[in-house]
């Protein structure tokens, strides 16, 4: 890895956990309290709140994605039971490092690793009426009571990664070991990534910047002409 690109790939990861954690307490700022909600079926929050806190989610977990890669090609390759390096995954040895406060359990939402990629079917199918017509609807009333309980799960996921974010990265790592045969080789989907646009400032610089270390590493050793 070449000194360039390694400088690169730092600045990247350095600033990009940094204004993760800051967009999920944006988040937590928007809704007055200092951590994430609980999450209740019957929780509701003004639509337009809902909206702004969406809009920084789908972000957030774009940049989110993009780091657990950068952290799972720098991890050592995942162990089988006889502790060599093979296809059978064993749980991650290495457990959190320095600034991980806390582990991934059942009673944390999981992080969805992998972007949606939509089939050439859906990506050509005709839309329905309905959706067609939903699409051109006039915006509901900002103040409007809506349910709030898929929002704070997502959200809570992310503080989740945030905790342990090498424990989510070891994750990622073996579900690529395990379908790298498939041609799976990183976690994005082509594209301008689920919540992020040009629209999105320096964090979509970011989020694109993420993205193109993402697709070198993925291709190989970077510094040999793909990555350089």
């Amino acid at each position: 890895m070449d000194e360039a690109f390694r400088t690169r790939l730092y600045t990247a990861e350095t600033m990009g956990w940094q204004r993760a954690a800051e967009l999920v307490a944006l988040i937590g700022a928007l809704w007055c309290t200092d951590s994430v909600p609980p999450v209740h079926h019957e929780c509701t929050l003004k639509r337009g709140m809902w909206r702004a806190g969406l809009r920084l989610v789908r972000l957030a977990e774009a940049m989110v994605r993009r780091l657990l890669f950068l952290l799972a090609a720098q991890l050592p390759p995942p162990r089988n039971r006889t502790g060599k390096a093979g296809e059978t995954p064993v749980p991650d040895p290495y457990g959190p490092r320095s600034g991980e406060t806390g582990s991934i359990n059942e009673r944390t939402p999981s992080f969805r690793l992998f972007e949606h990629v939509p089939s050439l079917e859906q990506m050509f199918a005709d839309v329905p009426p309905a959706v067609r017509q939903h699409a051109f609807a006039p915006l509901r009333d900002a103040g409007e009571d809506v349910l709030a309980a898929g929002l704070l799960r997502r959200l809570s996921a992310l503080q989740g990664v945030l905790d342990a974010r090498r424990q989510a990265a070891r994750r990622l790592q073996r579900w690529l070991s395990a379908r790298r045969g498939e041609g799976l080789v990183h976690n994005l989907r082509p594209g301008w990534p689920s919540g992020v646009s040009r629209s999105s400032g320096m964090d979509g610089s970011r989020v694109s910047e993420m993205s193109r270390l993402v697709r070198c590493l993925a291709q190989g050793p970077p510094g040999q002409g793909v990555c350089a």
